[in-house]
């Protein structure tokens, strides 16, 4: 369960502000991202969450006060090398809460997996002991 220990609240009145970042990318790069909100039902209110500029991937007006933190998961492709995400709050009479932001890099939908390493050394290992063993028996 979703805790809130290191959350960012935010709260502004009669107005909107937010956190933003700009992450290192590549165009056509498929990207996971998750986060956790959690709202106290102040009105008016507002959430929005963007992904490299244009239309909001989220948006949220006048939200119900929740019981605990509600998990959003997003799959986006990145159109450059400089993507941004940002997330934007208004609360004229309490708190918005943002936690735990994760953005990683994901499979293309049908993409072959992407081999593990250790699997990989267990792999170049086992084929050197056979390899080894192959040697030993055939002198």
């Amino acid at each position: 369960m979703q805790s809130g220990g290191c959350a960012g609240y935010f709260g502004p009145i009669r107005s909107t502000s937010g956190i933003s970042l700009t992450l290192s990318s590549s165009a056509g790069s498929l990207h996971h991202i998750s986060f956790w909100l959690f709202f106290d039902g102040g009105r008016p209110s507002s959430a929005d969450f963007n992904w490299d500029g244009g239309a909001a991937e989220l948006s949220l007006v006048d939200m119900a006060a929740s019981n605990a933190y509600v998990r959003y998961d997003f799959q986006l492709m990145a159109s450059s090398a400089a993507t941004s995400i940002s997330f934007t709050f208004r609360d004229d009479v309490g708190f918005a809460f943002l936690d735990s932001v994760v953005v990683e890099a994901a499979l293309a939908p049908g993409g072959p997996p992407e081999p593990d390493s250790s699997l990989l050394a267990a792999l170049t290992l086992g084929g050197a002991c056979i390899s080894a063993r192959r040697r030993r028996r055939s002198h």
